[in-house]
């Protein structure tokens, strides 16, 4: 009897809802399982590196240091410091990143094995920590399908809680994101906390609950956006529709609460600006001047790589600087409206959300959040088109410069809601009929996650960031020595040796380098550079140096007289790369 009766709470009972929730957990798991088998590559982006190897550090007692050495960051700590000293410490500090997401990695890394980091797969070599960060993003990914669950049903209905929840698992766009190892779906997951405790608090003031728990509320929504800040500093502009949302739909609380959602966002990232401030003079270290980037006067990332980027003493350059910010802006904006707006969240639900804004809800609480989540997309637009860098033109599409993809989620829950609202006016003959046409729009708008199985699917170790080769190359030198290289990211993260970014030329600045911070001990230049154009990129620009270091080596096979690194373990053009060192090294390395 009593297993008759467990039996019937599992199919009927309260214990349905635990089965289907199980049953979810092993589809979304055996979903991860498939999707990484068969899509799964090292990391390509350079930002991950970097934030991983800070990660790393953190992890074993380094504080926030990093061996992703940036030209210009060299250049601001050593004027901020208080002995004026040029030299390169060792520990060099980081200040071209924020906090949080290097903090959630070095707890990663902390309880996770740290030996054995290369895993061979039908002849590939896996780095196991890229493995590790993936997985931890597809955790939050699921954390993330949970909230939409939530907040969907909380909004509208149970059918349009599941129907969101599983389109939301089965974007692809989502999942190229986990792989990337970017901080994108933990700020997907943060922004979904936000815009529920702005419900929260909007239901709350309207319905005049007590003062205690409104200004709670609030407090939340502060602390939540601090957070926000300190993993994107580009996001700190939220701030502005957020105090104007908590301010308009406040009620008597308005005020009130607007000062303590300041307070708290204050209070949470003021600490780590003074920290900035301290360690380089600008708030937000290099990342202050990214409005600037990408601009005819700081071309690609040419400002990275330069140890005192400037432009004074120029007649007009002030004016110059401007216009060419404006233009930056504008050209930004167009391409957004142009190119990513109708590509939001990777489907095709944002059209459902733009018509779904003629269709009024009869509760106050989503009419008045919709129009947020409007608000908030058009103020981000300019937002992420003044702060683009370089690394948008690296990835187009999957980058950590994408503002607009963390409020898709929302875009696509008004989506599915406007769609269950056109598909209840429908007369369906039978429930079968009803299952079949909710199951053909779940196949149409999860094609691109069916496409993405078939082949032909990425390469593992896409050059030229093939972790064993980076490895082996990064051994030539002892960990206090210096590397110069085109690709520091991914020196630090695989090779675990710290490595500068290279100068804008191989002369003065070079040797500015060299001599005045840190001996460069070894040079690597990877095929991301020696496989680029030659005269647009290098010959006609401030790059020339490099150029004509090119020609030599690769052309007349002989290193320019002057340059002090002049042996090269593997000949001068081996697999296109450059790589040069100060004595031989090679026959010293381990094994040899």
């Amino acid at each position: 009897m009593r297993l008759q009766e467990w039996i019937h709470r599992l199919e009927e009972g309260g214990g349905a809802k635990y089965v289907r929730w199980l049953a979810t957990v092993i589809g979304f798991a055996m979903l991860v399982l498939v999707y990484n088998a068969l899509c799964f590559r090292n990391f390509t982006s350079p930002e991950t590196m970097d934030m991983a190897q800070l990660g790393r550090n953190i992890a074993r007692g380094e504080g926030f240091t990093t061996h992703c050495i940036r030209p210009f960051s060299i250049g601001l700590t050593s004027a901020a410091r208080a002995d004026k000293s040029p030299l390169l410490k060792e520990g060099h500090r980081d200040i071209s990143n924020p906090p949080v997401y290097p903090l959630v990695l070095a707890g990663l890394l902390a309880a996770t094995p740290d030996a054995g980091n290369l895993l061979a797969v039908k002849g590939f070599g896996i780095h196991r920590p890229n493995l590790y960060i993936v997985l931890l993003n597809q955790v939050l990914f699921g954390l993330g399908a949970l909230l939409v669950f939530r907040l969907a049903l909380k909004w509208f209905d149970r059918p349009v809680a599941w129907m969101s929840a599983v389109l939301f698992l089965f974007t692809e766009l989502y999942w190229r994101f986990t792989m990337s190892g970017l901080s994108t779906i933990l700020l997907m997951d943060l922004m979904l906390v936000l815009v529920g405790l702005l419900s929260r608090f909007e239901q709350r003031a309207r319905e005049a609950a007590p003062a205690k728990s409104v200004l709670l509320t609030a407090l939340a929504i502060g602390a939540v956006l601090g957070l926000a800040m300190l993993t994107r500093y580009s996001l700190g502009w939220i701030l502005v529709p957020v105090l104007l949302f908590v301010a308009v739909c406040g009620a008597q609380f308005r005020w009130r609460a607007a000062a303590v959602v300041f307070v708290a966002f204050v209070v949470i990232t003021t600490p780590w600006i003074v920290r900035n401030v301290l360690a380089s003079g600008l708030p937000f270290g290099t990342a202050t001047y990214a409005v600037v980037e990408v601009t005819p006067a700081f071309a690609a990332d040419t400002m990275a790589r330069a140890l005192e980027p400037s432009l004074s003493g120029l007649p007009g350059a002030s004016w110059m600087l401007f216009v060419s910010v404006l233009h930056k802006g504008m050209g930004g904006v167009r391409e957004i409206i142009v190119s990513d707006l109708p590509r939001l969240g990777g489907n095709w639900l944002w059209g459902f959300f733009l018509a779904g804004l003629l269709v009024r809800f009869q509760d106050v609480n989503l009419n008045r959040l919709r129009w947020f989540v409007v608000g908030v997309l058009l103020f981000l637009i300019p937002v992420q088109a003044f702060a683009r860098t370089h690394l948008a033109a690296e990835s187009p599409e999957i980058n950590s410069e994408n503002l607009l993809v963390l409020f898709s989620p929302l875009v696509l829950m008004f989506g599915v809601a406007l769609f269950f609202v056109l598909f209840e006016s429908l007369d369906m003959p039978s429930m079968a009929w009803r299952v079949s046409a909710l199951t053909g729009f779940g196949v149409l708008i999860s094609l691109p996650l069916a496409l993405a199985f078939l082949p032909p699917r990425p390469q593992v170790n896409a050059a030229p960031y093939y972790p064993p080769r980076i490895q082996q190359i990064a051994a030539y030198l002892e960990p206090r020595e210096l590397w110069m290289s085109d690709i520091p990211w991914a020196v630090a993260w695989y090779g675990e040796r710290p490595c500068v970014w290279t100068t804008l030329n191989s002369t003065k600045a070079y040797f500015a380098l060299n001599d005045f911070h840190k001996t460069v001990d070894g040079l690597y230049l990877s095929t991301r550079t020696c496989d680029a154009k030659f005269i647009s990129n290098w010959w006609g620009g401030p790059e020339r140096g490099w150029a004509e270091l090119f020609l030599h080596t690769f052309v007349l096979r002989q290193v320019p007289r002057g340059f002090p690194l002049r042996h090269s373990p593997e000949g001068l053009s081996m697999l296109g790369e450059l790589l040069l060192t100060d004595r031989d090294r090679w026959s010293e390395a381990p094994g040899k």
